[in-house]
């Protein structure tokens, strides 16, 4: 990358934002749009790479770096980068920001956007009075493909939990909302070892590691909107894509759990925990690969599979019973407690 990057008007970068695009051309002007609306009193950059988009993701992308240069720094791959596996991604991304000499990093995908205006300003001015903080989040919303708002205030709500402490995030497979991050370049760069190996999961294995090296600190405020759409990694096409997923994410919290004495005794519920969600599902679905692979692991741990069994059957029951006219009648009469039970945590102050 040039290091005209390095200064805008003769100012340093303060802000470098990570922006990953792949067939994001519905929903990328509400991205950009999130970006170059931020109002702050330092420059700020975003690096905006279109990995071989098959769609009109890099004209918009064109459009908009045409139309705000200081702001909007391209990069159009002509061959998938995250498809090789390699690492040349991470390592394309990296070498865009280190050219910016940004000190703080945000990040936001081409499907997720940005809906407050101060968001930069805030958590820059944070971070510079809280020099032990090495990453702050926000609250946030999620909507559909659509821009329909499913979930509002996401952590004030109850949805997520907020994490506080690294046993916490890792016993809870937990989620911190990417699109809301600012973190600190030098304790990410500490970090670089982590990317050597392709995760399913990369914002879990990030919070992982800041929660283990720094202190990381929640934002009450609602900044982002994470967009929820079919073959996003929060809702897979298939249930074998589910399963792989889910195995991957056991994976790393197994790994991380070895890690730290507080959550080593832990290890073995977690084993437990992977066969008796994604063994039912196996079975489900037929998929005789995961079906052995989890037989195999209950017989090491010496877990009855009828248990996986029951709970496979419980399952089944119970979305029949929600399919059921009772089940749907009784849903529609509660409606009222659930909008009060909303009314009051949206309004409990949480520490």
């Amino acid at each position: 990358m040039s290091n005209y990057m390095s200064k805008v008007n003769g100012n340093d970068i303060k802000v470098a934002i990570k922006c990953l695009v792949y067939n994001h051309e519905p929903y990328l002007r509400d991205c950009l749009e999130g970006f170059v609306m931020q109002q702050t009193d330092f420059p700020f950059v975003a690096i905006v790479h279109d990995d071989a988009s098959t769609d009109h993701s890099a004209d918009i992308i064109r459009e908009y770096a045409a139309k705000y240069p200081d702001i909007i720094h391209p990069i159009y791959e002509t061959e998938n980068q995250y498809s090789k596996k390699d690492g040349s991604l991470t390592k394309i991304m990296n070498a865009a920001i280190e050219a910016t000499g940004a000190p703080y990093i945000a990040i936001c995908e081409g499907d997720d956007f940005w809906t407050n205006p101060h968001k930069l300003q805030k958590q820059v001015d944070f971070l510079e009075t809280h020099p032990d903080i090495g990453l702050c989040y926000t609250d946030y919303d999620t909507c559909d493909a659509k821009g329909t708002i499913i979930n509002k205030a996401c952590f004030a709500n109850g949805i997520n939990k907020i994490p506080v402490s690294f046993a916490e995030h890792l016993v809870a497979q937990g989620y911190i909302a990417p699109m809301t991050w600012l973190y600190r370049k030098t304790v990410y760069d500490a970090l670089q070892d982590i990317q050597r190996q392709p995760v399913v999961d990369g914002s879990f294995v990030v919070a992982l590691e800041f929660f283990l090296h720094s202190a990381v600190y929640f934002v009450n405020e609602v900044t982002a909107t994470y967009r929820i759409h079919e073959g996003s990694a929060s809702r897979p096409l298939t249930v074998a894509q589910w399963i792989k997923y889910r195995k991957g994410v056991y994976e790393i919290q197994q790994q991380y759990a070895k890690q730290d004495s507080e959550t080593l005794g832990l290890l073995p519920i977690f084993k437990v925990n992977e066969i008796l969600e994604l063994l039912p599902l196996a079975l489900e679905a037929d998929l005789n690969q995961y079906i052995d692979e989890y037989n195999a692991k209950a017989e090491d741990l010496h877990l009855d599979t009828n248990l996986c069994v029951m709970v496979f059957r419980f399952k089944k029951d119970a979305r029949d019973a929600r399919s059921s006219y009772a089940y749907r009648l009784g849903k529609f009469l509660l409606k009222p407690f659930r909008w009060i039970r909303l009314f009051i945590s949206k309004n409990r102050a949480i520490v």
